[in-house]
């Protein structure tokens, strides 16, 4: 879940930083937020601020709705298995075994 919410907060600060620079570049754009009507570096602030914020209360909403019925599922199945080689060490040892066959 922290993870989750982790990576809804940087994509939020990367698309507020995107929206800044737009913002800033196109000084008409307006950004409404209730009742205060801002356009060009304020609209810019703005969106640098809240975009973070919608982005992570998504994940937090996003990772509540998907993390627990994943987790029942995986204790009702008793979980899932992994298969390969998880180790630099023992892969070069399986590539010389390979190798020598």
């Amino acid at each position: 879940m922290k993870l989750c919410v982790a990576a809804g907060v940087s994509l939020g600060l990367l698309v507020g930083v995107l929206k800044f620079f737009i913002a800033i570049l196109n000084l008409t754009s307006p950004v409404q937020i209730g009742s205060i009507v801002a356009a060009g570096f304020l609209a810019g602030l703005f969106t640098l601020i809240a975009t973070p914020i919608m982005f992570g209360f998504s994940a937090v909403l996003f990772s509540l709705v998907s993390y627990y019925p994943t987790m029942l599922f995986l204790r009702k199945k008793n979980g899932f298995l992994l298969e390969g080689v998880f180790d630099a060490v023992d892969a070069a040892e399986q590539e010389e075994a390979g190798k020598s066959t």
